[in-house]
């Protein structure tokens, strides 16, 4: 059962996350689709990619749980620090795009820099899901639970996220606060992991004493 709610919460701050960064990068890329477009882009190529790299660790590392805390803390930590970014500190971006013009080499260039910047926590999220789904599906060698099973509450905790952005949140704590929120969520996802997997640690091996030396 802690499994499915760590999948669940870590679907929901990832798409709180989503959403968010759509609202802010219209500053950036305008109001019509372009915004959409890049975020779903980083994501989708985000998710890849960690999952590829992060999976094949999660098969090799001793305890894919710990992996998967690591992961979801540094996910939670660049999400909210990127939402800062295009938020409050994004003049820390606009000052060096400023010499670019409007013409059409400034916008690819303002897309790949979003899209860049993106990449770095869906990066992190695509390696949580496969490091955790290692660890759920075989524990000491009894089946937990089935993969899809896993997968589709994650993707049931991104739906509850998507509404809970658009409808409930940016209303009531706005776009940063948002973000924050979802940030910090995914840091106590992380740390609960992390818990879950010291006390889930296998003991360690009880130390054979070596054999008394035969009497003369």
């Amino acid at each position: 059962m802690g499994v499915l709610v760590l999948f669940l919460l870590s679907g929901l701050a990832a798409l709180v996350l989503e959403v968010v960064f759509v609202r802010q990068l219209t500053w950036l890329l305008g109001s019509g689709p372009e915004p959409g477009a890049v975020v779903l882009a980083a994501y989708m190529g985000g998710l890849a990619i960690g999952a590829l790299l992060f999976g094949r660790a999660a098969d090799r590392v001793r305890r894919p749980l710990r992996l998967y805390g690591v992961l979801e803390v540094a996910a939670g930590v660049s999400g909210a620090g990127l939402a800062w970014l295009l938020g409050s500190g994004r003049d820390l971006l606009v000052e060096p795009l400023r010499g670019l013009g409007d013409g059409a080499a400034a916008r690819a260039v303002e897309a790949a820099l979003a899209f860049a910047l993106l990449l770095v926590p869906t990066f992190l999220m695509g390696g949580s899901l496969p490091a955790l789904g290692r660890w759920a599906v075989r524990r000491r060698g009894r089946l937990l639970a089935p993969l899809g099973v896993l997968y589709a509450v994650n993707t049931l905790g991104g739906a509850l996220g998507v509404l809970l952005a658009g409808f409930v949140l940016i209303e009531r704590v706005g776009v940063a606060g948002s973000a924050y929120l979802a940030g910090t969520l995914d840091v106590a996802v992380g740390g609960g992991a992390l818990l879950l997997a010291r006390a889930a640690a296998p003991p360690e091996p009880a130390r054979v004493a070596a054999p008394a030396a035969p009497l003369e």
